[in-house]
């Protein structure tokens, strides 16, 4: 599992996928990495998941169709 910063942009990402907190909170950080240590460990169904949803190759092809815009 991930602790993330709690930005909109991360929210978009990563959400469902990784557990947020404040980064200027030393309390919420330390929060959020209870969290993710008393968490299982991620499922290979969800690595897979995730993993297809974002990939370079992808991320490329994105680019790619908006630079022709």
């Amino acid at each position: 599992k991930v602790v993330c910063s709690d930005i909109p942009v991360y929210h978009e990402l990563y959400d469902g996928n990784v557990t947020f907190c404040d980064p200027a909170r030393k309390a919420a950080i330390a929060d959020a990495l209870e969290v993710v240590v008393a968490q299982q460990a991620i499922s290979s169904a969800e690595q897979n998941a995730v993993a297809a949803k974002y990939s370079y190759a992808k991320a490329a092809e994105t680019i790619l169709k908006q630079l022709a815009l």
